[in-house]
């Protein structure tokens, strides 16, 4: 009788970890030698180190969806995007949401429920996301934090944040599932 191979949660061993660059406080990269659970080596399996973030999809007094208009450099275009920035060193995703959320647009978020933490590749890690819906944030001012020149504030319906994430204009992976996360929670099937 053949020996059934191991479950696939039995998970992956690390045999050995070389940083083939390190650039802190964004992202390191790392070449590994791994073991699979069915016994077969991996070598220069690679790792991205990335900081964590929050993201977090907020309605505004009159229920529309606070997103931002800004240069993303990595799809080398301006996107619709919603705020949310890395967790800084002693915060909790929670607070960082929050945080986020004031400084980019204005609005203070007084309840933020959690949708979920997120890994950002299956194999090469990039970092994790927490993603949070804020069901009334409240006008506190003006945008402040430090790239507000290059953010312009975007009020949207939720049918039209569904039409940007189709024709994209919300077009980065941690955007798109914010969006998804957030309708599924307006449309009743979501957190």
């Amino acid at each position: 009788m053949e020996k059934a191979p191991p479950l696939a949660s039995a998970g992956w061993t690390t045999l050995a970890r070389r940083t083939v660059y390190d650039g802190p406080p964004w992202l390191s990269v790392h070449l590994e030698r791994v073991r699979t659970a069915a016994g077969r080596t991996l070598e220069d399996f690679h790792q991205i180190e990335a900081r964590d973030f929050a993201i977090v999809f907020a309605l505004d007094a009159d229920g529309r969806v606070l997103l931002v208009r800004q240069w993303r450099h990595g799809p080398r275009r301006s996107v619709l995007a919603f705020p949310g920035g890395h967790v800084d060193a002693g915060e909790s995703g929670l607070e960082a949401a929050g945080r986020e959320c004031l400084e980019e647009t204005g609005h203070a978020c007084g309840e933020l429920r959690p949708l979920g933490r997120h890994c950002m590749h299956p194999n090469l890690g990039l970092g994790w996301g927490s993603f949070f819906f804020c069901p009334e944030a409240r006008q506190a001012g003006q945008a402040s934090g430090e790239d507000r020149a290059d953010i312009e504030l975007a009020r949207l319906t939720p049918a039209e944040v569904e039409a940007a994430l189709h024709d994209g204009r919300i077009c980065t992976v941690h955007d798109a599932l914010c969006a998804s996360l957030g309708l599924a929670v307006l449309a009743g099937t979501g957190r």
